[in-house]
């Protein structure tokens, strides 16, 4: 039996009141939980802080027995206790706040059913979907297996009317993390809600660019702000660094369309054009380190952290200072703002290694060329070890002593014209293979080999 079952069941337990005891409704209190409403012989609980909410299995099976709708069943049940005791022969049954612990497991957080100003409109079981799922027999196994059944890791919400949805990275989406807790959407008054935008500024640095996709992939960080029913027009603003870490720069990049990223530091090539951001006058003069250009009066944010590497900048999880309040804190001198003070990221996709590989006829020559990138850094295979690769026509391997390595263009060997249907490759660095590629004639990728 597992560690949640065994807590369900200790609690279940427990949980067992009798009229004897002298109690007629349900108490003020259960293990790690509190009462939040009550009505008649039902009851909902919320949980202290730290602790999960866990339904009453037993109480969800007999529900969900009667209406077969799994999501309206949890969504029914959630933190709901039953204290009728002519109907349950004396017992009380509850819901459970069990210790993170307890449920990191089954990677159970207690999806909650109503967020502030919402509700859950749909669940994600990872063990069921509502076409398949089959009522297990109510024995110990039973109740492990729906126990599994009947845990979300997804929800999906929607507004009351009049708030608007501030999503998650997966829209209006929440979901259980692998590391404990929640992501979740929350819902504001439309008159206070707002939208930031971000860009990058990447100056003269192309390093920063990715040349064919024509994607800024880092530079000087970017906001504008803009409020539901603002009369003034919205403008970007700079960040001081000051503060922040690189989870705030990976929810930064995510409004991009990357995964993550990292802070940098900014330098000479980034800051080149970003008067001309601020369509200021005498924008052709590029100095921003002269009188002209004051940086603070571009400042909107600092102190920008989050909690998580999995948000966006306006997730609870996240928290800024605006840049004037701060200033006003720590006094001028501190608040002075120069080049090196701005929050400048760099996004990506992965921080794993990252290899592509080609291999082609060029000629008279056979090419194999390898690509290693990490974090959308560039990098030489030689950074990894010493290479060297196999090369292949169909089954026959070439002579490794006529393969040469070229920092630049890869491995290449000489073509002796012989008939071939396809091309292969297989890199290694030391004896671990870093990668392999076939090209065949007739693959979308045989444009040199006919």
């Amino acid at each position: 039996m597992n560690t949640l079952t065994s807590a369900l069941l200790v609690v279940l337990i427990s949980a067992v009141w009798s009229q004897e005891d002298g109690l007629s409704s349900c108490p003020e209190y259960i293990p790690a939980g509190y009462k939040i409403w009550s009505n008649e012989e039902v009851a909902g609980y919320a949980c202290y802080p730290g602790y999960v909410m866990t339904p009453n299995v037993v109480m969800l099976y007999y529900h969900l027995q009667e209406i077969g709708d799994l999501s309206r069943a949890y969504f029914d049940l959630y933190n709901v206790a039953y204290c009728d005791f002519e109907a349950t022969q004396g017992e009380i049954q509850f819901p459970s706040c069990l210790p993170p612990e307890q449920v990191m497991e089954e990677v159970h957080c207690g999806l909650p059913n109503y967020i502030e100003n919402g509700r859950a409109v749909e669940f994600y079981f990872p063990g069921a979907t509502e076409e398949q799922f089959e009522l297990p027999p109510l024995d110990g196994k039973g109740l492990a297996d729906l126990q599994m059944r009947l845990l979300p890791m997804g929800a999906r919400y929607e507004c009351d009317k009049g708030y608007m949805m501030m999503n998650t990275s997966k829209g209006d989406w929440g979901w259980c993390r692998e590391s404990g807790g929640m992501n979740l959407p929350y819902c504001m008054p439309e008159d206070e809600a707002f939208t930031i935008t971000y860009k990058l500024h990447a100056g003269r640095d192309k390093s920063l660019v990715d040349k064919k996709k024509g994607v800024v992939m880092g530079g000087i960080a970017m906001a504008m702000t803009e409020y539901a029913g603002a009369t003034e027009h919205a403008h970007w603003e700079l960040a001081v660094k000051e503060g922040s870490n690189n989870f705030a720069a990976g929810a930064i990049c995510r409004t991009l369309g990357f995964r993550t990223g990292e802070h940098i530091e900014v330098n000479k090539k980034m800051m080149d054009g970003i008067r001309e951001e601020f369509h200021e006058e005498h924008a052709e003069d590029k100095d921003t380190n002269s009188e002209e250009f004051d940086l603070a009066s571009k400042m909107g944010w600092t102190n920008f952290r989050c909690s998580n590497d999995d948000t966006l900048p306006w997730s609870r999880d996240c928290h800024a200072d605006r840049y004037e309040d701060w200033a006003a804190r720590v006094g001028v001198m501190r608040s002075r703002v120069f080049p090196f003070d701005l929050m400048a990221v760099r996004c990506y996709d992965s921080s794993s290694l990252s290899t592509k590989i080609s291999v082609q006829l060029r000629g008279n020559k056979i090419i194999c060329g390898v690509q290693v990138s990490k974090r959308q850094y560039n990098m030489r295979v030689s950074d990894l070890g010493e290479p060297y690769a196999d090369l292949y026509m169909d089954d026959t391997k070439l002579d490794p002593e006529q393969t040469k390595f070229h920092r630049r263009k890869g491995f290449m060997a000489a073509y002796n014209g012989d008939e071939f249907q396809c091309l292969r490759c297989k890199v290694w660095v030391g004896e671990e293979l870093l990668g392999e590629e076939v090209n065949c004639k007739g693959d979308a990728t045989d444009d040199d080999m006919n």
